[in-house]
Parts: structure tokens; C-alpha cells; sequence
């Protein structure tokens, strides 16, 4: 390997071992399937990759980005670290809402006691 694959190597595997990526990785594979099973579904056929890159580049990637530079402070400045967490729960938030919307276009009963009255404003109408 080059020095380049070796670089992006290094970093994919210590990335890996930050904790909670792998809960996000998980997360954002969950929150794309069930989206992507949701556009196909749907009855106006709505499915394109237009909108799947839409979807990826306003919903996951902004939250991803703010997740990687809330741990980038944690890790310069120690007292900062629950920047990290509030970033953590911030991204889950979002992609367990993007879920229960898409669970819900495919027809599954989500009861409003379990998403909240806000969480209802939330998803689309």
C-alpha cells in the first residue's frame, strides 16, 4: 500500500474504535434502509437517487459533521468532552426520528406515546 491507503487505513481504523461510531454507522445504515424501502414503497414511486442524495446531504451529513468536530474539541480540550455526547444524542435523535418517519410511510402504527406530542411535528405530515 501507498502511503495514502495506508493514511486512510489508519484513519478508518481509529475511527472505528471511537466510541459510539459504531453505533452511528448502524444507525445511518438503518436510518438510509428503512428510507430508501419507504421511497420505494410509497405510492407516487417517489424513489430516485436525486432524492437519495438529498436525504443524505441534508439529514445525515450536517449531524455527522457536527458529530466529528464535537469529538475533534473533546479530544483537544478534555473539559469540553460532553460537547461529544450532546452531539452523539443530537445525531441519534435525528436518524431514530428519520426511522420512525420511514416506518411510518410503510405503514407501521407508531403510537404518539412513544414518540412524544413534540416528535409528531417532527415527522413529516
Amino acid at each position: 500500500m501507498n502511503e495514502i491507503t495506508t493514511t486512510l487505513y489508519d484513519f478508518v481504523v481509529w475511527l472505528w474504535t471511537l466510541n459510539g461510531f459504531r453505533a452511528i454507522a448502524a444507525s445511518i445504515g438503518l436510518s438510509v434502509g428503512s428510507a430508501v424501502c419507504a421511497a420505494i414503497y410509497s405510492p407516487d414511486d417517489s424513489f430516485s437517487f436525486k432524492k437519495f442524495f438529498e436525504f443524505l446531504w441534508k439529514k445525515v451529513v450536517p449531524f455527522g459533521i457536527l458529530y466529528g468536530v464535537a469529538k475533534s474539541v473533546s479530544i483537544a480540550d478534555p473539559s469540553l468532552a460532553w460537547l461529544n455526547e450532546v452531539a452523539w444524542g443530537a445525531l441519534m435523535t435525528n436518524l431514530g426520528i428519520s426511522v420512525a418517519d420511514s416506518l411510518r410511510v410503510l405503514g407501521v402504527p407508531i403510537p404518539e406515546d412513544v414518540l412524544g406530542r413534540g416528535m409528531k411535528y417532527l415527522l413529516r405530515k
